[in-house]
């Protein structure tokens, strides 16, 4: 199928010694009918915490997104290094779908407690995920925060 989307996000750290705050949000819609197939997904860590990673889908999304870590320990190993953080989030999402059976969600409050590891080759989180629905998720995750696939 043929159809046009537009997506966009953002991100912007401030640091403060070894505290980090990140302030962001995204967003993607289809100005005609999107579909099922090629639906935008969400869930997990970041991306509506509290839901399975890709248990969410939609036609039309927005996100608004506060993050906020502390590194409190480093190793220091010859040519690698080891950074150890804590954090928590608080996001709230709206949900449109073009599809009856998938119902709207226009307000969804979720956040996050995380630990994890800057490696030397990714960086790990062990994050708990809750939301104002009632669902809430474990999950482990590689990768930088905020850089998230639809």
């Amino acid at each position: 199928s043929e159809f046009e989307d537009y997506t966009a996000s953002t991100t912007l750290p401030l640091t403060f010694g070894r505290t980090t705050l990140l302030i962001g949000g995204e967003f993607g819609f289809t100005p005609e009918d999107r579909p099922i197939e090629r639906s935008y997904s969400l869930g997990g860590f970041l991306n509506v915490s509290g839901y399975q990673p890709n248990s969410l889908l939609a036609s039309d999304f927005w996100t608004a997104r506060v993050a906020a870590y502390h590194r409190f320990s480093e190793l220091k190993i010859p040519m690698f290094g080891f950074g150890f953080f804590v954090g928590s989030s608080a996001e709230f999402t709206s949900l449109r779908s073009d599809v009856e059976q998938i119902p709207d969600d226009p307000s969804i409050v979720s956040g996050s407690v995380f630990i994890g590891a800057d490696t030397p080759l990714i960086p790990a989180y062990l994050s708990f995920g809750l939301n104002d629905e009632s669902s809430h998720a474990v999950t482990f995750n590689l990768g930088r925060i905020g850089s998230f696939r639809r």
